[in-house]
């Protein structure tokens, strides 16, 4: 096909991509070839870079199944940055898929502080709440600015904001009562 000029060096390649996923899928259902699993992960990452929409499809409804029922549709730690990454890109600003990805991660960051007893271990979930906060922001930025045809969502930045001083006020909120458990038991060995 390059040879006639009838298809750029990209499109050949993208289309190479495609019909090799078409033929291994997207998916590891009982895949044991190490080979097999590395090539669909590959073929994958650079259809979607290349702007494969179905490629961004496919991300798009795994994260959308994950998002609905995360105890059925686990994602493989190889995957998850592939499917949110892509998965988000095509997600329609009326879709609640956004919302549910920005509520669910700090939801699970509470019930993770819920279950914290040192102040040491806030601060290290502190510190990793402010990181995910500065990458995110940078991630919105580039979404809502982002011209591409493929990429119609306009992310709320509130959301984010409410969800980040949602955490933080947990967090002070359990550094108070480990800090009053920690003077109660102080206060019964000193008495003892």
């Amino acid at each position: 096909m390059l040879e006639n000029g009838t298809c750029s060096f990209t499109n050949c390649i993208k289309l190479a991509l495609i019909r090799v996923l078409e033929r291994i899928k997207y998916e590891e259902i009982n895949d044991t070839d190490q080979l097999r699993i590395c090539l669909r992960q590959e073929a994958a990452r650079w259809a979607c870079f290349l702007g494969d929409i179905t490629c961004m499809k496919v991300a798009n409804m795994k994260l959308k199944q994950h998002c609905e029922q995360p105890k059925t549709y686990r994602l493989m730690p190889w995957w998850k940055e592939w499917t949110y990454c892509k998965g988000l890109m095509i997600t329609p600003e009326k879709e609640n898929t956004w919302e549910i990805v920005l509520v669910t991660i700090p939801a699970a960051l509470i019930i993770i502080i819920n279950n914290v007893y040192s102040v040491n271990q806030t601060k290290l979930i502190e510190e990793f709440v402010e990181r995910w906060k500065t990458d995110l922001a940078d991630i919105i930025n580039i979404i809502n600015n982002t011209t591409n045809l493929f990429i119609s969502c306009h992310v709320e930045k509130d959301l984010a904001t409410q969800n980040f001083d949602r955490i933080k006020r947990k967090i002070l909120i359990r550094n108070n009562q480990i800090n009053r458990q920690i003077q109660f038991y102080e206060s019964i060995r000193f008495n003892q």
